[in-house]
């Protein structure tokens, strides 16, 4: 049961973290502008979002967490590609 709660609370923060890449990519559209956001804390963030997939995936076999992390990278590389555009 404890282990089941924590891989949901885990998979939760994934998603949480997608919500919060989607208002840094809807602030971007906003402002038409990608001033002040970090290009390496996105790059890295949707480089750990990937290899979250992977390791879910292949190792945890948690499909769970893994849709959580594949939220987060698809909104990660939304943030990267909208800072290459403005």
């Amino acid at each position: 049961m404890w282990i089941l709660l924590c891989k949901r609370i885990f998979a939760l923060g994934f998603w949480i973290s997608a919500i919060s890449f989607g208002s840094q990519a809807y602030t971007i559209i906003q402002n038409k502008s990608a001033d002040n956001v970090s290009l390496f804390m996105f790059i890295m963030f949707a480089l750990l979002n990937i290899n979250s997939i992977f390791y879910s995936k292949k190792i945890a076999k948690d499909q769970l967490i893994m849709w959580g992390a594949v939220g987060g990278a698809v909104t990660c590389i939304l943030v990267l590609c909208l800072m290459a555009i403005y």
